[in-house]
């Protein structure tokens, strides 16, 4: 039963592309269950009214009726940060956190008065299995809106680096599940031309196989005829031409359906190779879209964190750029000096615990001079730290000062005949160390001793 709705949706539905490949009775079907009161409920905004919020579970889906919506982020006060996309008639909305089954990835508000159609997030599911071409048709639009999405955060000017790696962390987030969305959908596709494919041809095998058998026996059939007519002499009672004419007639279907055969498989290999040139288009998108936030929003805030003293966030900015793929993480003497300068600039709380970033970048260092470098500057900090007791002091990833120090004489000693380890200059920690107690010097120079100089 249809809902009291004041909107006119079955004219919009009617027309709407989600079900244009429809014929006229599933379409008057499926309008009608889609408008019942079980299924959907519309609901009028006022300007300016928020729709949905940015971190709330989703478990519904939004077509616009009349009106127009944006989609922006929010700052840590609630103003508004950045625009994402702006929305009119037509267009659905939340479909991202329904079929990821996440929090709502943006907050929606109405730009201006709006009828909103809300749908039942498991009711549109049921939908989608039944008809996956309306979900396809979905994460291709979807796909469209966050390419544009896409150019909006490149031409965008941001305040602040927290505000940057917001934005940036959300645009990251949305180009993986267009991945993960366009996968569905080129699967989905290839499987239904599959399962075509493989009907077709089955089909066209089982016919050529009993058409060649046909054959055979009729050309057989036809050979032990001549036979015995030649033998009694009445070839009149057949007329072996016409006969021979249903033969070829029969082979000439065989070649055909072998030429539909060959048809339809390249047809599937050019359909294969057209999903994995987009597939790749769009890991290419991803991995463009990782190097300009790690260069330009993860690195530079890593490195103001540094400066500013805040060891915690260069942590999780260093955390954030490990998602994105060891091609990502700034690993180099630049870094590791200014995490130097830091932890021996004399200041009135003591020296800031940077453990937790270098025993991240311990494990990263891929060369024996950035190796030995966060090594060494991993324990003079704990040793730092802790002036009273450094040797039995954890790390911020649970290892101890000798732990710790056990790891770096194993990698030295399996360097040792290398030759690869250039002079590293420990001057400025050498000359710190000489203001500090005799315990923290003699920790100190167990650590440089293990040091290839």
């Amino acid at each position: 039963m249809t809902s009291e709705k004041k909107f006119n949706w079955e004219k919009l539905l009617r027309r709407h592309p989600l079900f244009s490949n429809l014929d006229e009775a599933e379409k008057n079907q499926l309008i009608e269950w889609f408008l019942s009161a079980e299924v959907s409920e519309e609901e009028e905004y006022a300007k300016g009214s928020i729709i949905i919020t940015e971190g709330d579970l989703g478990d519904s889906i939004f077509l616009i009726g009349s009106g127009s919506v944006r989609a922006v982020l929010l700052d840590v006060d609630g103003r508004e940060s950045a625009i994402l996309s702006r929305l009119k008639g037509g267009d659905f909305f939340g479909e991202m956190a329904l079929f990821e089954a996440k929090p709502r990835a943006a907050t929606i508000i109405a730009d201006e008065e709006s009828t909103i159609l809300e749908v039942k997030g498991q009711e549109f599911l049921k939908l989608t299995e039944k008809h996956p071409e309306i979900e396809l048709k979905i994460l291709l639009k979807l796909s469209e809106r966050l390419r544009y999405t896409n150019e909006r955060f490149l031409a965008m000017k941001l305040k602040n680096v927290d505000e940057k790696l917001q934005l940036f962390n959300t645009r990251l987030e949305a180009e993986l599940k267009v991945i993960d969305a366009s996968l569905k959908a080129s699967q989905t596709v290839f499987e239904q031309t599959k399962v075509r494919t493989d009907e077709v041809i089955n089909s066209a095998e089982r016919s050529r196989s009993r058409l060649t058998v046909a054959a055979s026996a009729i050309g057989g059939f036809v050979t032990v005829l001549i036979a015995i007519f030649g033998f009694l002499g009445v070839k009149q009672l057949m007329d072996l031409s016409d006969l021979s004419e249903k033969v070829e007639k029969h082979v000439a279907k065989i070649e055909q359906s072998q030429t539909e055969i060959e048809k339809t498989k390249t047809e599937v290999e050019q359909l294969s190779t057209q999903l994995n040139d987009e597939l790749g288009g769009l890991y290419q998108r991803i991995d463009t879209s990782k190097e300009y936030l790690a260069q330009n929003v993860l690195i530079p805030g890593l490195r103001e964190a540094i400066r500013k003293q805040e060891p915690i966030k260069a942590r999780g900015l260093y955390q954030e750029l490990e998602k994105l793929g060891r091609d990502n993480r700034p690993v180099n003497l630049q870094l590791l000096t200014l995490v130097e300068v830091d932890i021996t600039t004399p200041s009135e709380q003591g020296p800031e615990d940077y453990t937790g970033l270098l025993e991240l970048i311990v494990e990263d260092a891929d060369t024996p001079e950035l190796k030995f470098r966060s090594y060494y500057l991993l324990l003079a900090n704990m040793i730092l730290l802790y002036p009273e007791d450094p040797s039995g002091t954890k790390g911020t990833l649970g290892k101890t000062f000798e732990e710790l120090f056990d790891s770096f004489a194993d990698y030295s000693k399996s360097q040792k005949r290398k030759a690869v380890v250039k002079k590293i200059d420990l001057s400025r920690l050498e000359e710190f160390f000489k203001g500090q107690n005799q315990e923290q010097q003699e920790l100190f120079r167990r650590v440089e001793k293990l040091i290839p100089t």
